[in-house]
């Protein structure tokens, strides 16, 4: 049985960084809606599961608010969105973008098909 590209790059990438592959995420790779907010997605997972995106045709919303994915993640996700032409809608809300928020606003601009980015940011002082 041939292994789909997207779930090869994902553990691919998983072995080469150390990070142990999640069956729940290689799961999702062929849903149309994946939703993996505060799913403890840290900067190699993250760069994992944006490695598989990167050939993946099947997702069209991706929420991964709540994750660590800090700028390595955040970045690797960029550029997913390089290629990647499914995605229309993606949640990076507290997901710790920071720095590599520029990137992604780079990565839109070689994107055509992404029509909903949120970014939502919550201040602790602001929310008590």
């Amino acid at each position: 049985m041939r292994v789909p590209a997207d779930v090869d790059a994902y553990v691919s990438t998983c072995v080469s960084g150390m990070e142990l592959p999640v069956r729940a995420v290689m799961q999702r790779l062929h849903l149309r809606n994946v939703d993996l907010p505060h799913f403890r997605l840290g900067p190699a997972a993250s760069q994992a599961f944006a490695a598989g995106l990167q050939h993946n045709t099947t997702v069209q919303s991706l929420n991964l608010a709540g994750n660590s994915l800090a700028f390595k993640g955040s970045s690797a996700v960029a550029a997913a969105l390089r290629v990647n032409r499914t995605l229309i809608q993606l949640d990076l809300s507290n997901a710790n973008v920071g720095a590599a928020a520029h990137e992604l606003f780079m990565a839109l601009v070689d994107n055509g098909s992404l029509q909903q980015l949120s970014l939502k940011v919550r201040h602790p002082r602001l929310s008590q």
